[in-house]
């Protein structure tokens, strides 16, 4: 399981205790953060911290964020593949299928322009 959660600033509330919850779960998290997103809560959000999150400052870079998403959600499908295969758990019949949830906030300051490139940007992913 992946989640992909799209922020373009930061957050209200703490994001830890939710983060925390959804990584007890064994949901890898992938965080991008567009715009005025805080660093430091992306790398909260994102399992494993150290490799999957991304801030981009406009949003044509985060288009051509879209190939190496893409690449990180192919190579996570494989290791957990690999895993199940190695663990003698019940793999799948192809390492090209998984549960992956784009979550996209709601931010009023994302504009339309912006929510044409995001639009662009999920189309490219998937």
């Amino acid at each position: 399981q992946i989640a992909v959660i799209i922020t373009s600033e930061s957050s209200r509330d703490n994001v830890i205790p939710a983060a925390r919850e959804i990584r007890s779960k064994g949901v890898k998290v992938i965080s991008i953060g567009v715009k005025n997103s805080s660093l430091d809560e992306l790398k909260d959000i994102a399992f494993p911290s150290n490799q999957f999150y991304f801030q981009v400052n406009a949003g044509e870079a985060f288009v051509e964020l879209s190939n190496k998403i893409s690449s990180t959600i192919k190579m996570t499908v494989q290791e957990e593949f690999q895993f199940r295969e190695s663990s003698s758990q019940t793999a799948c019949q192809s390492d090209s299928i998984a549960d992956i949830i784009f979550l996209v906030d709601g931010s009023d300051n994302i504009g339309a322009i912006n929510f044409q490139l995001l639009r662009i940007f999920l189309h490219n992913v998937i």
